[in-house]
């Protein structure tokens, strides 16, 4: 038989191997829906227009839908990321950027006079209607996203910088049905514009008919990248020799241009 001193050391080993602990979890901020409140036009940044009185972020679905009014909300700096947005006023973007990861509209029209626009994630859609203008600006779908913008009928780059039009990743899509032409700055030596299809990414320009002014480049790379200029008849530009319009399709991608 066991002794009572056997039994009771056993009997404390058993519950100090199974002592209760307790585990921190990581802190989890749950979506907040955030609302433009101001009735005048006002940037981005003014944390006081908005109803939660913090400038959006990441974790936050964003309307602006302002009732009997139309302001025009501008970012103008930093790099803006939201879940999603719905925007039935209008948009601009002069400098900064902004970044959706959901399903979102702008139905009022856009400005963009630099920065830079992206949709990321897989199955995304971010739909831009409304008179929209893009100058000096660059527009991104990511991670299997969609990014169309159905009325922009023109592109023109900005001065010393290098804009770029780009769709990244499979199942990624930047859609520019109306685009007819892009017209790059021709007063610097630093200035062009990318149009890629990267890494089975997918751009659309199907009404895109001519390239001009300064250095364009045009380029599908990786397998499944697609490429789509088929209205493309006039492709030029340059900054020098050493600073002209290139097409290049590399590693199994395809440009699709009759011409």
């Amino acid at each position: 038989m066991q002794s009572r001193g056997v039994m009771a050391s056993r009997s404390s080993r058993l519950k100090a191997r199974h002592r209760p602990s307790i585990e921190v979890l990581e802190a989890r901020r749950l979506l907040a829906n955030v609302q433009w409140i101001s009735t005048s036009s006002g940037d981005w940044n003014t944390a006081a227009d908005w109803s939660t009185g913090v400038v959006p972020g990441s974790g936050d679905n964003v309307t602006i839908n302002v009732s009997g009014a139309t302001p025009t909300i501008t970012i103008s700096s930093g790099a803006q990321s939201v879940n999603s947005i719905s925007a039935s006023d209008p948009l601009a973007i002069s400098g900064g950027s902004l970044t959706v990861a959901a399903n979102s509209t702008i139905g009022d029209g856009l400005a963009m006079t630099g920065g830079a626009l992206t949709a990321t994630g897989s199955g995304v859609a971010l739909t831009v209607s409304g008179t929209t203008t893009a100058t000096d600006a660059s527009l991104y779908a990511q991670a299997g996203a969609s990014l169309i913008l159905s009325a922009l009928a023109s592109f023109s780059g900005g001065a010393n910088v290098t804009d770029t039009l780009q769709a990244t990743g499979s199942g990624s899509k930047l859609n520019l049905p109306a685009l007819a032409t892009i017209t790059e700055d021709t007063t610097s030596y630093y200035s062009q514009i990318l149009v890629q299809a990267l890494a089975a990414g997918d751009v659309e320009l199907p009404a895109l008919t001519s390239i001009t002014g300064g250095p364009v480049t045009l380029e599908a790379d990786g397998s499944a990248s697609k490429l789509n200029v088929t209205a493309l008849a006039n492709f030029q530009g340059n900054l020098g020799q050493r600073n002209m319009s290139t097409v290049q399709v590399t590693n199994a991608g395809t440009l699709v241009d009759p011409a």
